[in-house]
């Protein structure tokens, strides 16, 4: 219960007061097993939460459990967990290698027992991005009826969804697991609310935004901010700063009623998301000087933030405080995502899209995201659209298929194609290479109805 391992995340404290109650030493506590399954779990577990920074024990974990499936073939719960622990050790970073096998185990307990939820749900994570989600459809499809009351569970099946841009069944999914939620909270007090329910509603903002219903999108936003300015958690403002931010970006209502909050405390990347709406609030001023001016106040403020992190030991306690590379990497490519628009706007075209290339290689390197774009401003777009400015349509189209293969489907980057397609025609210029439609007999409408 006190390790997340697809996000990276254990409160090793928590853990071992558990264990304690059974037992001071790992010794102990598996002597009290009646059978040599029951001392095998107990052993992996001590490992999980023994000696050794995350990284060892997530790796000594996963052998503890490769030993353990092999001595137990046929236990589909040992299959389970191992299934997890090999997703796990990427240490929150995609490494297709090790998805692929965890997906191989789970498919084989599925191929055994086609509702087993855990096999289901491990799938959905190991196929979650645009490469694999073809293969996770199936899953994807019969998942959300294993607990349709589960919050968790309705969402689930979007991750698949989502990697795939098919926005509509985005929606249908997180609105059921919103509902769900609300079924849970009776009362719908912004305490009662739980992870579950705050992830689908950021997910069903952003499916939204794709579909251009910027309204229904706002009211997603605006009910976050409510729970963020009541309850104050980190959890809240983590999600609020995210949704503010991709809301304002993308809709360009950039007078609407979302306030910024007080986001110091909670992860890096969420706190530069919400000054990087900041900034591009103010560069829409009326006046460009003093609109850049401030740009450039908040800009400063985003790096001091980068330079206090970088002085912090990694921390995986909790996800929305935590101190990760990741999260450096992530606010490094806003701040040069927000020095190239300021550098556009004062008119040093070729400084904006220097900057913008500096961003797209650090975004390169990061893996495939689970969800809703983190910067939520992908860099692709920026260099695509500077590029466009210079009259490099060549170039803007390679953005924009390199945006399309990391976010399928995603409205700017299909407007953005078909807007430099034609300038190429007027140009006279061959058009490149595309992407080929993807269609399954899976692909089917109203799943939730």
């Amino acid at each position: 219960t006190y390790n997340h391992p697809v996000w990276n995340e254990q409160d090793y404290r928590a853990g071992n007061n558990v264990l304690n109650k059974l037992g001071a030493t790992d010794t102990l506590r598996e002597s009290k097993a009646k059978t040599l399954r029951e001392k095998a779990y107990l052993h992996s577990v001590n490992v999980l939460y023994g000696n050794g920074n995350k990284r060892y024990r997530d790796h000594a974990y996963a052998d503890v459990l490769r030993e353990l499936y092999r001595q137990y073939p046929n236990d589909n719960e040992a299959a389970s967990f191992y299934a997890l622990a090999l997703l796990g050790i990427s240490e929150g970073k995609r490494d297709f290698r090790g998805y692929m096998q965890s997906a191989g185990i789970s498919e084989d307990i599925y191929e055994e027992n086609p509702h087993h939820p855990g096999a289901m749900h491990y799938l959905l994570h190991a196929y979650d991005d645009p490469i694999h989600a073809p293969l996770g459809l199936r899953a994807a499809r019969i998942y959300a009826k294993s607990a349709p009351d589960s919050p968790h569970a309705l969402h689930m099946p979007s991750h698949i969804f989502l990697a795939l841009g098919l926005w509509d069944d985005v929606i249908a999914s997180n609105k059921a697991a919103w509902e769900a939620g609300l079924k849970e909270n009776k009362s719908h007090q912004a305490y009662g609310f739980t992870i579950d329910d705050l992830h689908a509603l950021q997910w069903l903002s952003y499916a939204y935004l794709q579909k251009k219903q910027y309204q229904l999108a706002l009211q997603q936003v605006s009910t976050m901010q409510a729970i963020a300015k009541q309850t104050k958690s980190p959890m809240a403002k983590w999600y609020y700063a995210l949704m503010r931010s991709m809301y304002l970006t993308e809709s360009h209502d950039w007078q609407a009623n979302l306030t910024s909050l007080d986001t110091t405390p909670i992860e890096l990347s969420s706190q530069l998301s919400d000054l990087y709406a900041n900034a591009k609030i103010a560069l829409q001023n009326a006046d460009r000087k003093k609109g850049i001016s401030v740009a450039k106040q908040v800009l400063k403020e985003m790096q001091q933030r980068i330079i206090n992190r970088k002085h912090k030991k990694e921390s995986h306690v909790d996800y929305f405080t935590s101190i990760t590379s990741q999260g450096l990497i992530l606010a490094q490519i806003m701040v040069l995502e927000l020095q190239g628009q300021i550098q556009q706007l004062e008119g040093n075209l070729a400084n904006a899209i220097s900057r913008f290339k500096k961003a797209t290689h650090l975004e390169s390197n990061t893996s495939f995201g689970y969800g809703p774009p983190i910067p939520v401003e992908p860099s692709y777009e920026l260099l695509a659209t500077a590029y466009m400015l210079a009259g490099q349509y060549t170039a803007a189209y390679k953005e924009w298929i390199i945006d399309l293969k990391r976010m399928p489907n995603r409205v700017i980057a299909v407007e953005g194609l078909a807007n430099v397609k034609e300038k190429l025609k007027i140009a006279n210029l061959p058009i490149p290479e595309g992407i080929t439609p993807y269609y399954n007999k899976l692909f089917s409408p109203n799943f939730y109805h």
